[in-house]
């Protein structure tokens, strides 16, 4: 496995890190609401890729599954230090793999408890990424596959942040899993 040492100062500052979300979904825990949390940072894993690193979005600048840059395009490794094929899947198996498995675990455990189940992927990340968003990011990006998922929670949602402050969009660049 690579030690500090591989990572660039950029990388070992994790600016890219969701920051905020233990202050963001402290209401969760008074839902009693599973909440899954990933221990490794994006830049050795994005477990929020898929783990045959497909793009989620072709054509576009996006982030990849063992990302080589920042959201801002800066490097994370020092020259030569990058993980190859074989540490690619090395992460796969000691961190998206088991994360994954234990997500689709609570998600069945949860289904023979309810009906429905609601899967609510967060992130705090910065709202002016000049290389991959063109402006400023909403305060809100609520993605149900076009409508696929959770289509009567997008509703929801946006009679709710119709009244707030907060600017949102639905299926805009998230489009959700």
């Amino acid at each position: 496995m690579r030690c500090a040492g591989d990572y660039t100062d950029i990388a070992l500052s994790v600016a890219d890190t969701d920051w905020h979300l233990d202050r963001l979904y402290a209401f969760a825990k008074v839902w009693r609401a599973t909440v899954l949390g990933a221990c490794v940072s994006r830049y050795v894993i994005n477990l929020n890729r898929p783990s045959n690193d497909e793009s989620l979005y072709p054509g576009q600048t996006t982030t990849s599954l063992c990302p080589l840059e920042t959201f801002r395009g800066e490097p994370l490794y020092r020259d030569g230090r990058a993980p190859d094929a074989a540490g690619r899947e090395q992460r796969v198996r000691q961190y998206w793999q088991p994360y994954h498995d234990t997500l689709a675990a609570e998600v069945w455990r949860l289904r023979g408890l309810h009906a429905n189940v609601l899967l609510w992927e967060a992130h705090s990340i910065a709202s002016v990424l000049p290389r991959l968003f063109d402006d400023k990011l909403p305060d809100l990006n609520i993605g149900t596959q076009d409508g696929r998922t959770a289509a009567s929670m997008q509703t929801r949602v946006a009679h709710a942040t119709q009244a707030s402050d907060y600017t949102w969009i639905a299926n805009g660049r998230f489009k959700g899993g």
